[in-house]
């Protein structure tokens, strides 16, 4: 048991799926043959729903008392004095700041060495916000409160892999946001990620902005003047193998064929429609440059269908893999 790691799996917002999902996922006994789990939130969070689960829910106060057994959950239970103002598919204020303070303690966890890795079930973004919590998401609350400057989010639905430069931006700002040392720092983060899977001498390929990778200036110029230096400089910083700018169209291509470990993507929905049109069930972000693995099931909250016993485990069971694969 000392060898499979502990991760900590946050129930997410109560008003949405996530606790839905993380009790069905471990209704599969499989996943507690790669993985120790402790679950983090409140533990009321399971009583607002209606699912047949043969499951036993151990609430704890204290990690130590984990025992880690297949068949049973063990919950370090985040007592939130609001609780019961919650509703199903209806975030709010409370829903917000039951899933904010379990993140923390997620990490907490993490940093204090408890846990090995950490698993996010979806957080709403507007409920931490009418909680007054003034953090975009989970990757930037996560960083601050491990200190990290550098960081990167990675989406995987396997065999592909990439790794953004702009996460959660318009459009329309995404070139005037482009960096070279930006670009520069997810190609390191992509190779060492290669590392953690035990990929070796990778191949990486960078996407371009523009279509035809710009046509040599005729259709934009970010490929001249920011991405092509970052690919220069990136090459004497790593032993991968670093090819591009490559027209995002093709790059696919070449990663599906398998001639390719990882793509550096230059926007959200660079990596987003690709791998959702692979297989939209089993992509998994990864928080890259953290002191651990940290994953999150590649979707949201999904307030419309919470309570009605219909969500689909599938990602977060991948989430569970895909953080006790980089444990390992």
């Amino acid at each position: 048991m000392k060898n499979i790691p502990i991760l900590a799996v946050t129930l997410g917002d109560p008003s949405g799926i996530g606790p839905e999902t993380v009790q069905k996922a471990f209704q599969d006994r499989n996943l507690y043959k790669v993985c120790r789990p402790l679950l983090v939130g409140d533990a009321q969070s399971f009583t607002l729903l209606n699912i047949k689960s043969k499951l036993k829910i151990r609430p704890i106060l204290n990690p130590a008392q984990a025992k880690y057994q297949p068949g049973h959950l063990d919950i370090l239970h985040i007592p939130y004095e609001g609780f019961r103002r919650i509703r199903l598919g209806e975030p709010s204020k409370d829903s917000g700041a039951v899933s904010y303070l379990s993140v923390v303690k997620s990490v907490e966890l993490a940093l204090a060495g408890l846990s090995d890795g950490i698993v996010h079930a979806p957080i709403s973004k507007s409920a931490w916000k009418d909680a007054g919590i003034h953090f975009p998401g989970h990757t930037e609350l996560i960083a601050e409160l491990c200190g990290v400057k550098k960081f990167a989010m990675a989406i995987v639905s396997e065999p592909l892999r990439t790794v953004m430069v702009t996460r959660h931006l318009p459009i329309s700002k995404v070139s005037s946001s482009l960096r070279k040392n930006e670009i520069v720092d997810c190609i390191l983060f992509a190779e060492q990620w290669m590392k953690r899977l035990k990929i070796f001498r990778s191949k990486i390929g960078v996407c371009a902005l523009n279509p035809h990778a710009g046509e040599k200036g005729l259709i934009g110029t970010e490929e001249i003047k920011i991405i092509g230096p970052a690919i220069l400089e990136a090459r004497k910083k790593v032993s991968a193998y670093v090819l591009g700018p490559i027209p995002a169209d093709s790059a696919y291509k070449e990663h599906k064929a398998g001639n390719l470990d990882c793509l550096v993507t230059m926007y959200h929905d660079q990596s987003l429609i690709p791998l959702k049109f692979h297989d939209a069930d089993r992509i998994v972000n990864i928080t890259l440059g953290l002191p651990f693995p940290r994953t999150s099931p590649g979707h949201g909250t999904a307030f419309d269908i919470a309570g009605k016993n219909s969500a689909n485990p599938l990602p977060m069971k991948e989430a569970i893999l895909e953080c006790a694969k980089l444990c390992s």
